[in-house]
C-alpha cells in the first residue's frame, strides 16, 4: 500500500494524498509527508519518544491542528518524527487523537533541509474511502 503520494493539481504549495486502512494510519502518513517534505526526505532516527494530545471538533479540524502540532513541535523545539502509533475517538461530539511519535532533533550536519511549512491549509481538504482505503487530500502551506 502507497502511504502517501504528491500531487501536481497545487503549483504554489504542496498537496498530499495520504492514505490508511484506518483513520489512524491516514493522520500517520500524513504527518509522514510532511516530515519527508521538511527535511527532503533525509533519514531519521528513532532516538526519542514525544507524547503529543490533541482535539477537535470534527475530523477537518483534527487533521489540521495534528499536522500543525507537528509543525509547531519542529519550529519551537527542532523535533523531526519518523513514525508514530495514533488512537483517534470520537466521544460525545468531539474528536481526540493521542499519538507517541517516534524521532529525533533536526541535526543540519545529518538532515536536510527541504521545504519550509509554514502551516497546513482547510482549503481542498477532504477525506474519503476508495477502493478499501481511507484517503485525506490536504495542502501544506509553503
Amino acid at each position: 500500500m502507497k502511504e502517501y503520494e504528491i500531487l501536481d493539481e497545487h503549483t504554489a504549495d504542496v498537496m498530499v494524498l495520504a492514505y490508511g486502512k484506518n483513520l489512524e494510519g491516514v493522520f500517520k502518513n500524513a504527518a509522514k509527508a510532511l516530515f519527508n517534505t521538511i527535511t527532503a526526505g533525509s533519514i531519521i532516527e528513532r532516538k526519542n519518544i514525544k507524547e503529543i494530545s490533541i482535539e477537535a471538533d470534527n475530523l477537518k479540524s483534527l487533521l489540521v491542528n495534528w499536522l500543525e502540532e507537528l509543525i509547531f513541535y519542529f519550529d519551537v523545539e527542532g523535533w523531526i518524527f519518523e513514525d508514530f502509533e495514533i488512537k483517534i475517538e470520537k466521544k460525545n461530539d468531539m474528536w481526540f487523537l493521542t499519538a507517541k511519535c517516534y524521532g529525533e532533533h533536526f541535526n543540519p550536519n545529518k538532515h536536510k533541509s527541504g521545504v519550509e511549512v509554514k502551516g497546513i491549509s482547510y482549503h481542498m481538504l477532504e477525506f474519503g474511502k476508495k477502493n478499501g482505503l481511507h484517503f485525506a487530500k490536504v495542502i501544506f502551506d509553503i
